[in-house]
């Protein structure tokens, strides 16, 4: 994701929110850390006798920071519009290792799978008294996935540079507890969240070690995801 998006997210949650001071509806600014880990998936397919040997791996686990705006609707209680996102998070494959029944070594330990998103969405907020909230949302997000780094395969062919870059639009489901310190005004508030995405891509079926097409990329990113954040709600 381009980090001309995430400012002009910012920006245009400070202007928003100078602007609130004259309303009623709660503005909220918030910076998060997100955990979540790239799926597994097919990286290539190696002859073995009359058939062949599905050969998987996973990159490690990626934790990244983004920022986010959420305004109350005018005119509602409860219901906000937001948006942002995460800037760009990368890790590497793992796999280096002999495919099993074939004297073929395949080296994937310098592919870097990246990752980021924007997104755009609506939530409910549930205030519970004292500051605490718990809130339900359902975003939009674009994301991007980049895969690229040199893999090696020893033996019949198939060693070069990975190079492969996608974006798509999915929706996420999200659920947020926070609380928040200090009463009308400014108010610090620090909270977490899990969001899920309820929709995949499957993989093609025949995968070349170097040669890995949109779909192998999709299918790559993750499906789960958890933060924790801090913020100013005013």
């Amino acid at each position: 994701m381009k980090t001309l998006k995430l400012s002009a997210a910012a920006l245009a949650a400070a202007t928003l929110g100078a602007q609130s001071a004259s309303t009623d509806t709660e503005r909220r600014v918030q910076i998060f850390g997100e955990f979540s880990r790239p799926k597994q998936v097919t990286i290539a397919q190696i002859p073995v006798g009359s058939g062949s040997a599905e050969v998987k791996d996973q990159a490690a686990a990626q934790t990244g920071i983004g920022i986010r705006f959420m305004g109350e609707i005018p005119g509602t209680s409860g219901w906000f519009y937001g948006f942002g996102g995460k800037f760009p998070t990368s890790s590497r494959l793992g796999l280096n290792q002999t495919v099993p029944g074939t004297s073929t070594t395949i080296n994937a330990t310098q592919v870097t799978v990246q990752y980021s998103f924007w997104e755009i969405g609506g939530a409910y907020l549930w205030e519970l008294g004292g500051g605490f909230s718990l809130g339900a949302h359902l975003d939009a997000r674009s994301e991007t996935v980049d895969a690229s780094g040199s893999l090696t395969v020893s033996s019949g062919g198939g060693s070069g540079t990975v190079s492969q870059r996608t974006s798509f639009l999915r929706p996420w489901i999200r659920l947020s507890a926070d609380v928040a310190f200090g009463g009308s005004g400014f108010a610090p508030f620090l909270g977490a969240d899990v969001a899920y995405a309820p929709i995949k891509a499957s993989q093609t079926n025949v995968v070349s070690p170097v040669m890995w097409d949109d779909r192998t990329l999709k299918f790559m990113a993750p499906q789960f995801t958890a933060s924790f954040y801090l913020g100013l709600r005013f």
